[in-house]
């Protein structure tokens, strides 16, 4: 399984609009590389803008993970607690607890699954936890979305 970090939505709403990147759309709507989000990433694209909105609602059911379910809130006590206990009290890391970023790694625990994100890993001494760092912790691997696209022939 491989699950969508928000910003693989939000960025190819910036820069591949529906209307020409037709196939890229369907594809991260209907694929067979298992692929798939988690509902707080729908939270956070939800109010993006509406077309972007009016697509995640058009996608199967079940695309977005629901993650309100006891084993992923275990994992994400866990991810929790280390990002608490190593990252110094700041804006930024109740930024990165209060998003997305935590459930997405909780739930690619608890499936065993990739997370696909064009998020970076953090520079060395940077005190901003970053989900390819995270992750990696918890032994979760991480790809940029170009990567997996030619890693699995994946051609649009």
């Amino acid at each position: 399984m491989n699950l969508f970090d928000t910003n693989i939505f939000i960025q190819h709403d910036h820069f591949c609009r529906r209307d020409v990147f037709i196939s890229l759309w369907d594809w991260l709507a209907n694929n067979d590389k298992n692929c798939c989000s988690i509902i707080f990433v729908y939270n956070e694209i939800s109010p993006h803008n509406s077309a972007l909105t009016a697509w995640a609602n058009s996608v199967p059911s079940g695309y977005f993970i629901d993650n309100f379910i006891n084993p992923i809130q275990t994992e994400f006590q866990k991810v929790s607690r280390y990002v608490v206990g190593n990252f110094p009290v700041s804006q930024e890391r109740t930024n990165f607890l209060a998003k997305a970023d935590p459930w997405l790694i909780a739930t690619a625990m608890h499936n065993n699954a990739d997370i696909i994100t064009f998020e970076k890993p953090a520079t060395p001494n940077s005190t901003k936890p970053k989900i390819p760092d995270v992750a990696s912790y918890f032994g979760i691997t991480c790809h940029n979305f170009f990567d997996f696209c030619r890693n699995h022939n994946i051609k649009f």
